[in-house]
């Protein structure tokens, strides 16, 4: 009996990109649970906002359908985000071969993929944009993007960032009770003295979507 691939999710939704380079573009997001790194404020500087939790497990058949009814009456298939966590810790395939999961979504017409990666875990080249968020202290394997973005707290330096993108972002650091101010105003002070590197912030959380 051939096992069939299941695939550990946090949860499917249709929202908007709220930050970064795609920002206020139309997407469905698989938040992918688990990630290979533990981003808190011991090991990076600030606390990961994300829920890891494996709330569901689903095939690539599953997950095509779900995404196919979100989008289900609109016009254009929006594009498909592919974040966690770490999604690259489940999906397999190669640098070039992509996972089966791609090849579902595809099939039912959905023709831009885009990744949001730690970049630990490989060097990707088929999503048809890739966003690389390197963490302090860990090997980015993934050396082209289309877009870096680095979380600062207050006060934390820019990396050096050997990454050939498009576009560069500092995002500040959220707190738990919201935005942090002081992570705004360096992340400010950091993007007015390095002009390479855009400001951006999760204007999903400013304005109260997914």
């Amino acid at each position: 009996m051939v096992k069939v691939k299941r695939y550990s999710v946090n949860e499917i939704f249709y929202s908007i990109q709220g930050e970064g380079a795609n920002a206020g573009a139309p997407a469905i997001f698989i938040r992918f649970a688990g990630c290979n790194l533990q981003c808190t404020k011991a090991t990076v500087g600030w606390d990961c906002d994300t829920d890891h939790r494996c709330r569901q497990t689903y095939t690539m058949g599953e997950i095509a359908h779900i995404c196919a009814d979100l989008a289900a009456g609109l016009r254009h298939k929006p594009m498909v985000v592919l974040t966690g966590g770490e999604p690259f810790v489940q999906l397999g395939g190669s640098a070039m071969v992509a996972d089966p999961l791609i090849d579902a979504l595809r099939c039912r017409g959905f023709g831009r993929i885009a990744a949001e990666t730690n970049g630990t875990l490989g060097h990707f080249l088929w999503p048809d944009w890739v966003c690389v968020s390197p963490k302090p202290g860990t090997e980015v394997l993934q050396k082209t993007a289309d877009e870096v973005k680095i979380v600062l707290a207050d006060g934390q330096p820019i990396p050096e960032c050997d990454i050939a993108a498009s576009h560069y972002f500092l995002s500040p650091a959220w707190a738990s009770v919201g935005m942090d101010g002081k992570a705004v105003a360096w992340c400010v002070k950091q993007v007015k003295e390095n002009p390479q590197w855009k400001l951006s912030l999760q204007t999903h959380k400013l304005i109260g979507v997914p």
